[in-house]
């Protein structure tokens, strides 16, 4: 048929370009012909409607008329007459009085009934058909949602009232701040989709609390908060995170002493499980005089007492501290269990403390102002008064002049301060003032973003001084000594005496200084390595630094990466992650945009896939079942096994035919090597349709040999669709070459249309 409709207009074409020649050929006058048949008009619905009454004809007789005193043209004048008055977005009660074809008919009292469609039938379309959502005689409001047909018919909806409503109930939920539960009817890369009130909202992956956002979330109901309400934009955007973590924290305020248990160590202190929740210890917290060897005073798995300090109750962060409860400074370090004891009495201590202190700056802010209000009052006086003279004196003082670096370097020199008499500079033919001439002179044609050598001179405050051969020493500050500061002082990322290559980044100042850098050079560098391995597309391994809401930061020859939390493999993007080393790939290389993106999952999906194709027979166990099939794990990865795919009869009950826990064989049909997922089937290994259902060993037990004969099919049947086609292109070939012959063009034509 495609073929037909092909050579039909490919033939068309031909004849518009020999048309000038060959103007009563039989095949332009059959072409004609047909291009000239009128239209099939389409009939109204009302016209449907009325050709399919089979009802008693009436007719009635003039005196019959006569007698009753009103007549049937009396009566389609009168409702020709009416003035029913109805408009885009009213909303009229109504009743349905019929299914039709794709909705029902509702009567709301108009010149003819109204339709509503099935998709304005309900916000939440849980039924498949107009029956299962609304009844016959049923009496509710609709609103009006089109202008009258040419039969007076209205487009009625349910839809979009329901739509109003729903936005009503979640903003006044949003109003009051409290938990309330939806379920999951869908999950994507970023988060899920929750139907919230009929609204689909939206769960962001890191908002998800304690797994990520997977197949099995589907049609499991979770306790939520709102993270934005926005009716405008139709947005709406929810936190399980945030209704979990605050359910946890209700009860926590800043100064509690709550029980812990130290779950990690890391360089910057340590995260302590309290209550469920994790709490960072940082180093600082842990104690007043300085900690060395965390190890010393901290282990993994130890009971501990501590403050809250602060919390965050959006994220689910507590910060904690155990400095707050030593009696003595250093007791965490020397007598941990003294402070423990005595945890509640010193953090009473404390807090008294703490609370004296914020009222006593309370007091002084207070007698600031009232100082301030007294000064103001006293300006109000003579302008020779003494107040006013000594605010005169105060503006009229004279800034302090800041000087350069080379004045403070000046100003330092403690070196011997040599005199040379006119006597030595003739005998020598060379002058001090003769060798300043020759250096202001002289063109050292230094320009920005050059890139030139120099070496290291000298430790200055903020970085250090380099001579790179200039009329002054050019400066290079700390920030733009390397580009990953591990180091927090100049010392440690650059040594004096060292030489190398500095790109020139300002231009000359007063005293003739140029500012380099090294960052900058290392940073193309780190782009253009990360450029090539882009282009071998092989994974690396790269360190955590640090992580947010939406994922995770590594580093990446120097370069911060983001790691979305949906391409991190089997956890979430905690505080945990932190100096830990993953492997990664390439999502997204753009130097322009500074953008990089990078993927754990696909590291480690396409390492485990390496040896997995389509077509080959795995062994795999059944996890979860759903509606819409099974999940099978095969070599850690979950793959899916549709239920269309489990057998070529028709699954009535899946739980009779598979049940989570079982071992089966499938073949893989498909796969996405980027996002882990792999397609499986046992349809395609049933030596006979309906085997998985009657004797599924029997399918395992055959599985590679009917696998080989299903591929063997597969193959034959693609040389066959291959060969097919390479005949129509040929057959295509041989008719244009026809179709140019002058002639037989005509005949070709007719006999290409028979």
């Amino acid at each position: 048929m495609k073929l037909s409709i092909a050579l039909l207009s490919l033939t068309a074409g031909a004849s518009a370009f020999t048309a000038p020649l060959q103007t009563s050929s039989p095949s332009t006058t059959s072409l004609q012909s047909t291009l000239e048949k009128p239209k099939v008009v389409q009939l109204t619905r009302f016209d449907r409607i009325k050709a399919k009454y089979k009802g008693p004809q009436i007719t009635i007789s003039p005196e019959v008329e006569a007698e009753v005193g009103f007549s049937y043209s009396a009566f389609d004048d009168a409702v020709a007459a009416t003035d029913y008055s109805f408009n885009r977005n009213d909303v009229v009660k109504g009743t349905v009085v019929q299914y039709d074809k794709g909705g029902c008919i509702v009567d709301i009292g108009a010149k003819a009934s109204a339709f509503l469609p099935l998709q304005e039938a309900a916000l939440i379309q849980d039924g498949v058909s107009i029956e299962s959502l609304i009844e016959i005689d049923e009496e509710r409001n609709f609103e009006i949602i089109s202008e009258e047909d040419e039969n007076g018919q209205l487009m009625v909806s349910i839809r979009r009232i329901q739509y109003r409503e729903a936005w009503d109930q979640v903003v006044a939920k949003q109003e009051t701040d409290e938990a309330f539960d939806a379920e999951c009817v869908s999950v994507n890369r970023g988060g899920a989709i929750f139907l919230v009130n009929g609204l689909r909202a939206f769960l962001p992956g890191s908002h998800l609390t304690g797994r990520l956002p997977d197949e099995d979330l589907i049609g499991q109901t979770l306790p939520l908060k709102f993270l934005e309400v926005n009716q405008e934009e139709n947005k709406l955007v929810v936190s399980n995170r945030r209704a979990v973590v605050e359910a946890q924290m209700a009860d926590l305020s800043r100064g509690d002493v709550i029980d812990g248990l130290v779950k990690a160590l890391k360089p910057y202190g340590a995260f302590v499980e309290v209550g469920g929740m994790s709490g960072l210890l940082h180093i600082s917290q842990i104690s007043m005089d300085r900690i060395v060897d965390l190890e010393k005073v901290l282990q993994p798995g130890q009971k501990i007492k501590c403050m809250i300090i602060d919390h965050d109750k959006v994220n689910g962060r507590i910060a904690l501290s155990t400095k707050t409860l030593e009696p003595e400074p250093g007791d965490m370090i020397r007598d941990p269990e003294r402070v423990y004891d005595m945890a509640d009495e010193t953090a009473r201590i404390y807090l008294e403390k703490q609370e004296a202190e914020r009222k006593k700056r309370e007091e002084s802010a207070q007698n600031i102002v009232l100082g301030l209000g007294d000064a103001l009052d006293d300006l109000g006086s003579t302008p020779n008064s003494p107040s006013t003279t000594s605010l005169q004196s105060t503006l009229e003082k004279p800034k302090q002049v800041q000087l350069t670096r080379f004045d403070r370097i000046k100003a330092k020199y403690k070196g011997p301060q040599i005199t040379i008499s006119p006597e030595v500079e003739a005998e020598v033919g060379f002058s001090y003032s003769a060798f300043d001439d020759a250096v202001a002179a002289t063109d050292y044609s230094f320009n920005r973003n050059d890139v030139v050598k120099g070496t290291v001179v000298q430790y200055d405050k903020g970085g250090c001084i380099v001579d790179i051969g200039a009329k002054a020493s050019a400066f290079l500050p700390l920030q733009e000594a390397a580009l990953i500061q591990d180091g927090v002082s100049i010392e440690s990322l650059i040594e004096i005496d060292e030489e190398r290559n500095f790109e020139i980044i300002s231009e000359e100042d007063e005293n003739g200084q140029l500012m380099v850098s090294i960052r900058r050079i290392q940073y193309r560098e780190a782009w253009d390595q990360v450029v090539a391995k882009q282009e071998t597309d092989e994974a690396f391994d790269a360190e955590c630094v640090s992580v947010n809401r939406g994922g995770a930061i590594f580093l990446v020859n120097g370069l911060r990466a983001f790691l979305p939390g949906s391409h991190l493999t089997g956890r979430l993007p905690d505080e945990d992650l932190i100096g830990q080393t993953l492997p990664l790939k390439f999502l997204e290389v753009n130097q322009e945009e500074n953008k990089l993106v990078v993927s754990n999952r696909r590291a480690v999906v396409e390492a485990q896939m390496a040896d997995l194709s389509r077509g080959d027979v795995i062994d795999g166990l059944v996890k979860a079942l759903k509606p819409y099939g099974a999940f099978v794990e095969v070599g850690g990865m979950s793959g899916l096994l549709h239920i269309s795919q489990i057998s070529m009869d028709r699954i009535v009950d899946l739980e009779k035919v598979l049940q989570p826990g079982q071992k089966i064989k499938c073949m893989i049909i498909d796969h996405d090597k980027v996002n882990g997922r792999i397609a499986l089937s046992t349809k395609t290994l049933e030596p006979e349709p309906g085997d998985m259902i009657r004797d599924p060993d029997r399918v395992y037990d055959m599985a590679d040999e009917t696998a080989r004969i299903y591929l063997e099919k597969q193959e034959a049947e693609r040389k066959k669709r291959e060969e097919s086609a390479q005949n129509i292109v040929l057959g295509l070939g041989d008719a244009l070459d026809d179709l140019g012959s002058s002639d037989k063009s005509s005949d070709n034509l007719d006999s290409l249309l028979s």
